[in-house]
């Protein structure tokens, strides 16, 4: 991507809950944020937005990367970690961009939701070794992506979307549900990003056209 693109959207749940432990993160991990860096020292404008399993990233990010904790700005190069969406013009078109998990009112997301943005909750899960963390956290992870598609929460994504194309936004940009969409409402679009797990779909806006690819090595 270097030097190709003008803008990175990440939304979130890049990570699990790895980054309480500042002396056991994975290797891999710290490798996607040294690539990150790079692109964003070389001009790409990289958006980290935080999702519901990465939210405790934030610390870290701050701390060893030149990424910012601001809201996005249009045409701001620049590292930016942002809370939870961001609202942007790209190529002309009003674009809105979140994670998404505040859309899905299961109860197993709002729990989780709950106990990861407590205070005390990293306090708490440092107690546990490293391994049983890690593993608890790919454990969770598997059991939300593989309810996604069975609980309503892609008809809750869907007339999400349609509520913010009526409220004058073109492109609506979304992810946690790991299903890659492109869905035209009257006269914008939403994108869902899917996930590099399963289907390694992303999503990419070039001349104001939007369209989902998939990452072939």
């Amino acid at each position: 991507m270097k030097n190709r693109a003008q803008s990175l959207f990440i939304l979130g749940d890049l990570f699990e809950l790895c980054f309480r432990y500042h002396q056991g993160i994975p290797a891999t991990n710290r490798k996607i944020l040294e690539r990150l860096n790079i692109l964003k020292n070389s001009g790409t404008a990289v958006y980290y937005l935080l999702g519901n399993h990465d939210y405790w990233v934030r610390d870290f990010v701050r701390k060893e990367t030149s990424f910012r904790p601001l809201a996005a700005k249009d045409g701001e190069a620049g590292g930016i970690l942002n809370q939870t969406d961001c609202s942007i013009n790209l190529d002309g078109k009003k674009v809105y961009v979140t994670h998404g998990d505040e859309i899905d009112r299961s109860f197993l997301t709002a729990l989780s939701r709950t106990i990861l943005r407590s205070q005390h909750s990293p306090l708490v899960y440092l107690l546990l070794h490293p391994k049983l963390g890690l593993a608890y956290s790919r454990w969770f992870e598997k059991i939300a992506r593989n309810l996604a598609g069975t609980m309503g929460i892609t008809a809750q994504f869907e007339a999400f979307a349609r509520n913010k194309i009526t409220q004058g936004y073109d492109i609506v940009v979304l992810g946690h549900i790991h299903q890659p969409v492109l869905l035209k409402i009257e006269s914008g679009y939403y994108l869902n990003t899917g996930n590099w797990i399963d289907s390694f779909s992303y999503a990419v806006i070039e001349d104001s056209i939007p369209r989902i690819e998939k990452f072939i090595v």
